[in-house]
């Protein structure tokens, strides 16, 4: 153990419950009781009135993660827990030509990056950020590469080093490459409203998204700001079966042509568009299809999307 922490750190005591559905809508209608939190005093110190049982101890702001610690019946309970964050991590984020990537977000995940989302931080004008309390582990940063685009990802492993202060630049490739297509059916008919993501292969311990359209009304797209490396195409959140690419290496510059095929869905289709009162579009209803067994569902697409879509019926 080192020094107290400072007075005023938030606690928060969480207690625990069984891994179950119904253990944890129950927690949630109860939250207050489920909950607690504290803050410490002098020489860091922090009290919970609490029943006997086991119960989960965190501190965000210092990255300790939930401890699980063991009320007993009698008496009260003394619990000592080492903070291990201490490392300011600060720097710059940069463009390949050395621009700032100014007011973009920056997600922190843990260890292999397998989204453990921690926390959302911000780049300023000048591409700079910064992020207090990490503990000496490793981490990942994931930037989104631009504010126009809030899902196109660049990944970059730092690790923390256990001083008070760390600096860790990031310069960006060059984000130059694209990759355009068309998806259509199994008629050659394009299919409008759909998602398309491209992953990036060369991320290291797993594929990243680097980018993510809609396809339009003919069902064509395009993927910007792409680095050199390995991607893959695919559709998501499809009435479909999901529809993956060959492996594509890119270089910088390159733009590829990309088609994908959607397979083939048995049964009725309905396809149509929820109007409203002014004539336009309508995004983000449910549509509730009844078949005389079950009731289905779809979801409209956004206004800028397209239209609903009902399949196999």
């Amino acid at each position: 153990a080192g020094e107290p922490a400072p007075a005023g750190l938030p606690v928060v005591l969480w207690k625990r419950i069984e891994p179950t559905l119904a253990a944890a809508q129950a927690a949630q209608q109860n939250l207050a009781n489920m909950r607690l939190e504290g803050v410490t005093g002098e020489q860091g110190r922090v009290s919970f009135d609490v029943e006997a049982g086991d119960y989960f101890v965190q501190v965000p702001s210092h990255r300790l993660d939930p401890t699980l610690v063991t009320v007993a019946e009698s008496g009260g309970d003394w619990q000592e827990f080492d903070l291990p964050g201490v490392t300011r991590l600060e720097g710059r984020i940069r463009n390949s030509d050395g621009t700032p990537v100014a007011n973009t977000s920056m997600w922190l995940h843990s260890g292999d990056q397998d989204y453990s989302t921690m926390s959302l931080y911000y780049t300023d004008a000048d591409g700079r950020y910064a992020i207090e309390n990490l503990a000496p582990k490793p981490y990942a940063l994931s930037i989104i590469k631009s504010v126009a685009d809030q899902s196109a990802q660049h990944v970059r492993e730092v690790i923390g080093g256990g001083a008070p202060s760390q600096v860790f630049d990031v310069t960006f490739p060059p984000l130059t490459a694209s990759i355009h297509g068309q998806l259509t059916d199994g008629n050659g008919v394009g299919i409008e409203g759909c998602w398309i993501g491209v992953e990036f292969l060369d991320a290291p311990h797993r594929s990243i998204l680097a980018g993510w359209v809609g396809t339009d009304a003919t069902g064509h797209f395009t993927v910007p700001r792409l680095e050199p490396g390995r991607h893959i195409v695919r559709t998501a959140w499809a009435s479909f079966q999901n529809v993956y690419s060959e492996e594509v290496t890119l270089t910088a510059g390159e733009d590829r042509e990309i088609d994908l095929v959607a397979p083939p869905i048995p049964g009725k289709h309905i396809r149509g568009h929820m109007i409203a009162a002014d004539g336009g579009r309508r995004g983000g209803n449910l549509v509730f299809v009844r078949d005389g067994k079950a009731i289905k569902t779809a979801t409209t697409s956004p206004p800028w999307i397209g239209p609903m879509w009902a399949p196999s019926m």
